[in-house]
């Protein structure tokens, strides 16, 4: 198939989430670089999940209302781990238990405006801090449904930028409300030269399953993560140490890949522009992600293959995921209609989607009968 023919066109859309003034990574030792990200109130995208049930607080503030409601919100990786809050809808305050004591009377109300639709009420923008050495700001959305759920999305974060021997990097780190960074948090690493990342829908190819490991266009790194003081607030250290491991080879067949994304043994493999024969870690690994560039006005598709592969020294494995693609129609005959269900995919049989949030422009169909057009319509990807 000629370079990705007949996809549809979709704009493949970018917002800056790094502050001009991001310091620079400076490498220590020799083998360990060293990345000092800012606090970014509007970088994050970190949802936490529903939790339901109430939270009865051992102490209430002189003014809490008689009718004011609770929640709790599930944060870190440990089950049971919570933070409780309350609301007052109509006063349109929120109270956020930080320190995690049952103590409402020590944490001061967020007054912010609420939205109240079918679906429940939403407070966006509820700033607070989370105690510590330093303490640490964060800015979350809090989604209360009407059966009793709680769900949170957490919008700010930390982002810099990281320079490793092969170039430099954006970086942006969502932490989950515990402080500590792991496998419930969002890492992105960007493109090698890039000034930002993509926006919120496309972080897919940028997340690192793993981010205690990374292997980054040939290296490999262990990566260590700790809050200091900043200037304006707690700032996140990343440090990157190259550490050995066991190499292997994959035979890269598909064309027009701008990055795959495996998660496995040795932490997230990011492969960026592969061709040919490529350098990997050895060891099991499943492939979560791949991104295909149309070469068209940076038309982006991509795919989740979720295909396990083991890699071993001296055993090269080849990988066919990526271009060129196939368009495929699929017709079904019911008793009152005809359903059409269109798919792209690869030869292994990967189905491929726009990277974008708009997804705007789709594949069409027209639908004729004895020559004369009857009807036509759009497809939806998925």
């Amino acid at each position: 198939m000629a370079r990705l023919q007949n996809w549809c066109v979709c704009s493949f859309l970018f917002l800056s989430l790094f502050p001009a003034q991001a310091q620079e990574a400076v490498p220590v030792d020799g083998a360990v670089y060293t990345a000092r990200l800012s606090q970014d109130m509007s970088a994050g995208n970190l949802s936490m999940g529903e939790k339901g049930g109430t939270v009865t607080f051992k102490t209430l503030p002189p003014d809490y209302p008689a009718n004011a409601a609770t929640g709790a919100i599930s944060i870190g990786e440990a089950k049971g781990d919570f933070i409780g809050f309350a609301y007052d809808k109509n006063s349109q305050r929120i109270w956020i238990d930080a320190n995690r004591n049952l103590d409402l009377a020590d944490d001061p109300p967020v007054l912010i405006d609420n939205m109240e639709n079918d679906y429940g009420i939403t407070y966006r923008g509820v700033a607070f801090d989370m105690p510590g050495e330093p303490a640490r700001h964060y800015k979350m959305d809090i989604q209360i449904y009407p059966v009793g759920m709680t769900r949170m999305t957490i919008t700010s974060g930390w982002t810099g930028f990281v320079d490793l021997p092969t170039g430099r990097y954006p970086l942006g780190v969502t932490d989950d409300l515990n402080g500590t960074i792991g496998s419930s948090d969002a890492v992105l690493l960007g493109f090698r030269g890039a000034e930002k990342l993509a926006n919120h829908e496309q972080q897919g190819i940028c997340a690192a399953g793993d981010p205690s490991q990374l292997f980054v266009d040939g290296k490999h790194y262990t990566i260590a993560y700790r809050f200091e003081p900043g200037a304006t607030g707690a700032d996140l250290i990343v440090e990157f140490r190259e550490a050995p491991v066991t190499m292997a080879e994959a035979a890269v067949e598909g064309q027009y890949i701008e990055r795959m994304v495996f998660v496995g043994e040795q932490g997230t493999v990011f492969l960026d522009h592969p061709s040919g024969t490529v350098a990997v870690p050895a060891g099991s690994f499943t492939f979560t992600k791949i991104l295909l560039n149309a070469g068209k006005e940076e038309l982006m598709f991509e795919s989740s293959p979720s295909r396990s592969y083991v890699f071993e020294a001296g055993k090269p494995v080849a990988i066919a995921e990526g271009a060129p693609l196939n368009n495929t129609l699929e017709l079904c005959k019911g008793v009152f209609a005809v359903t059409a269900g269109y798919k792209l995919c690869d030869k292994t049989g990967a189905e491929y989607e726009p990277a974008s949030s708009t997804k705007r422009s789709r594949p069409s169909f027209v639908v004729y009968k004895g020559g004369k057009q009857i009807s036509s319509a759009n497809f939806e990807y998925g």
